[in-house]
């Protein structure tokens, strides 16, 4: 669970006080770690990181969501995951914007 101080969430949320609702998501099954695995067998396939313990690429095994209440909102807690979660214990190791994808009707998600 992220914990911070108010101050630290200043300017995130359009209303003062008011800070994003973070909703802990399930733990990734482990079939589905197994399929995540599998993929990145198959596209390390050749290379020199094929040699590495494939289910190190696995960064997500426990998820959140985070419910924002404009666009606004969401690119400002965006912003300051990015720039302040490692200090609060979690650090953003890689970035994914569901919102720029060709096909929305994809899903890859919880």
């Amino acid at each position: 669970t992220l914990v911070c101080e108010q101050a630290a969430l200043d300017g995130v949320c359009a209303d003062p006080g008011m800070r994003p609702q973070v909703l802990p998501g399930p733990v990734k099954t482990e079939e589905r770690t197994l399929a995540k695995v599998a993929l990145y067998r198959q596209a390390t396939k050749g290379s020199t990181d094929e040699a590495l313990p494939l289910s190190g690429l696995i960064l997500d095994p426990i998820r959140a969501s985070v419910v924002c209440r404009s666009p606004r909102e969401v690119a400002n807690y965006a912003r300051w995951l990015i720039s302040n979660g490692a200090a609060h214990g979690l650090p953003v190791v890689k970035q994914k914007n569901k919102f720029a994808m060709d096909d929305v009707n994809e899903y890859d998600g919880y």
